[in-house]
């Protein structure tokens, strides 16, 4: 009897270590997966911001920056000015300069 609870807690034990090992490697590769995602989401997100802005993302600029002015986050003087960059803006990148400092901070 003795020597079936030896065999059976050794069992046990390996059972265990088996599974931390396998939780481990899940968890790493989740990881890694997750890494990868970012880095085309980076990827995908630098070619955007070097293409010329469709009249929709314009406009959304656009109505971005008449709610900041609307909610006095900017004034008279600096909303024409910053909706002067959005219409002149030759590439995302140039338009989004004019909003960057409205955006609200990253949750992460």
């Amino acid at each position: 009897m003795g020597k079936v609870l030896i065999v059976s807690g050794l069992l046990a034990v390996i059972a265990v270590a088996v599974l931390v090992v396998v939780v481990g490697r899940v968890r790493a590769a989740g990881r890694r997966r997750a890494l990868a995602a970012a880095d085309r989401n980076r990827v995908v997100l630098e070619r955007w911001f070097d293409l010329r802005p469709t009249d929709a993302e314009r406009q959304l600029a656009l109505n971005f920056l008449d709610e900041a002015f609307a909610l006095g986050r900017i004034d008279q003087e600096d909303h024409a000015r910053r909706v002067e960059t959005v219409l002149k803006a030759e590439t995302n990148r140039d338009a989004q300069s004019a909003l960057n400092d409205l955006r609200p901070p990253d949750p992460s």
